[in-house]
């Protein structure tokens, strides 16, 4: 082999090597992007938002507050945490009008929805907005090993939310 020859296979292989190397820290970024560890700041920020926007999960969320601040007032409990499970979702009712036509002898009776305005600006009239019952409630506190204060607060919850003992979970928080 001449000098030549060997100074090229030496240049092919260098490439190659860095070639190798680059692939492996695209890879790795990859990876890190894909996991969230890299602008993991900005992926919070997004699910807030998410949070926010979504009625349901502000609906959960404020329920959440309403029950650790209810169980705060318990003698005995402090540093609570709550999580419920919730029935479904919104149920909205909108105005209807029924409409009952004689044909041929027979009747038969339409329901179509109230609107008002025209065209794009057309819109159904909602009633109400009934929330979704709470099914479930999970309460992690401190005071919560104690068998009275789980009795307290199971009761308080089966009285405040209509659901029966066995939704309740009630545990002691870890120190």
């Amino acid at each position: 082999m001449g000098e030549k020859q060997k100074k090229e296979g030496g240049l092919q292989l260098f490439r190659r090597g860095w070639l190798l190397l680059l692939g492996a820290v695209v890879g790795v970024l990859l990876i890190l992007i894909g996991n969230g560890h890299l602008f993991s700041n900005q992926k919070g920020q997004a699910s807030e938002q998410v949070e926010q926007s979504d009625p349901l999960l502000a609906y959960a969320a404020q329920t959440e507050q309403k029950i650790a601040s209810l169980c705060t007032g318990v003698m005995g409990v402090s540093e609570v945490q709550v999580v419920v499970t919730l029935e479904g979702d919104f149920t909205y009712v909108y105005a209807t009008e029924n409409e009952t036509v004689q044909k041929d002898g027979v009747s038969e009776s339409h329901t179509s929805y109230v609107t008002v305005g025209s065209g794009a600006n057309e819109q159904t009239v909602l009633l109400t907005r009934i929330y979704p019952r709470v099914s479930g409630i999970g309460v992690v506190c401190r005071g919560g090993g104690d068998a009275r204060v789980r009795r307290e607060l199971i009761a308080l919850l089966e009285a405040a939310y209509g659901i029966s003992s066995n939704h309740i979970y009630i545990t002691e928080a870890n120190e």
